[in-house]
């Protein structure tokens, strides 16, 4: 059964410090984090972000430091300033422990990305 799950964040910019936001769901977590990672610039925070194979994959090239770079030069030419509450999250899913969370950005569709469950956390399964 395919799950649709909406979710409108309505945050102020003070949420972008590493506390958890309220009524955000496990599975847009990941987003969330890395949105708040790059608007930080926390290394640990991106990190924790992503999913075992992909932490394997970063880890050794292009490292996390650089992965940070990047993140922050395409967030800032895409988003400019960002805030969470620019942000709708949907979670498409067939199954429990995997899915892909829609990205909108301002009305506009960005990307669906790919996320799995690892234990009881939800991680980015791509870059």
């Amino acid at each position: 059964m395919k799950q649709t799950i909406l979710i409108l964040l309505i945050l102020t910019s003070s949420l972008f410090a590493e506390k958890k936001v309220p009524n955000a769901k496990p599975e847009i977590k990941p987003i969330v984090d890395l949105l708040t990672a790059v608007k930080t610039q926390n290394v640990k925070l991106l990190e924790s972000v992503f999913s075992k194979r992909m932490v394997e994959r970063l880890s050794v090239k292009p490292g996390w430091k650089s992965s940070l770079k990047e993140y922050t030069k395409v967030f800032k030419k895409e988003f400019g300033d960002y805030s969470l509450k620019d942000f709708i999250f949907e979670f498409q899913g067939t199954d429990r422990d995997k899915g892909r969370i829609n990205v909108i950005y301002k009305n506009k569709s960005l990307a669906k990305l790919s996320i799995i469950k690892e234990g009881e956390l939800w991680k980015m399964n791509e870059r």
